[in-house]
């Protein structure tokens, strides 16, 4: 039987950079080990899958893992960004009160995700240093890292697809769904709301906003 030597899980926050997060490190373990990797969706994960390494991806930091994950990697967006993209991905309440409850909830588990992992990554990292961000999670997960090969992994994920269509609702190797990727920049995906919307955003999530550096 093959024994797990690593447990990693990215709990990434919806809309945040999770996926993208996600195939890094599981690109990354693989060119910088050459052991075998068995990376998965959280409803999907098989713990008796014999890999060295496991890697589970869930939008929750208590995802229960037996025995529990030696490493935790998440990432963070600005709320309102989240929200804008899940309306552009039509999976945003039309009820507006509903909506600044969805905020309200991603503010809240982005502190408790922030209090166990050993990374955070900040989405707009993974825009504008992308490169960085690998190399800080190659570090966390203990493993050689040098900006030559943090950007060969860089390379790699950027250029995967999100499939057409699927029968399953996404691609169970790299966890991309239809229309997966879109804009992503912040300013363009908060466009998605109403001015209304957004203001409401702002006031009720003023301190995480102001914390976080999202003026």
């Amino acid at each position: 039987m093959t024994i797990v030597k690593r447990r990693v899980l990215c709990c990434g926050l919806m809309r945040s950079g999770s996926t993208w997060q996600f195939n890094v490190v599981r690109e990354y373990i693989a060119r910088a080990t050459g052991e075998t990797v068995y990376a998965a969706w959280t409803d999907d994960y098989s713990a008796d899958t014999p890999a060295l390494w496991h890697v589970v991806k869930s939008h929750r930091h208590d995802t229960v893992l037996e025995p529990g994950p030696d490493t935790i990697v998440s990432s963070v967006r600005d709320v309102r960004a989240v929200v804008g993209s899940l309306k552009r991905m039509g999976w945003l309440p039309a009820d507006e009160g509903a909506v600044i409850a969805l905020a309200k909830a991603y503010v809240a588990q982005s502190e408790a995700v922030g209090e166990v992992s050993h990374y955070v990554m900040r989405y707009e990292d993974m825009m504008k240093r992308p490169t960085d961000a690998v190399l800080a999670m190659g570090s966390v997960l203990g493993l050689p890292t040098s900006v030559e090969f943090a950007s060969a992994v860089v390379r790699h994920v950027e250029a995967l697809e999100a499939p057409s269509s699927t029968g399953n609702g996404y691609d169970r190797a790299t966890l991309l769904h239809p229309g997966h990727i879109g804009a992503r920049h912040n300013n363009v995906t908060i466009s998605e709301l109403s001015p209304s919307t957004v203001a409401r955003i702002e006031d009720v999530c003023a301190q995480w906003l102001m914390r976080n550096g999202y003026n």
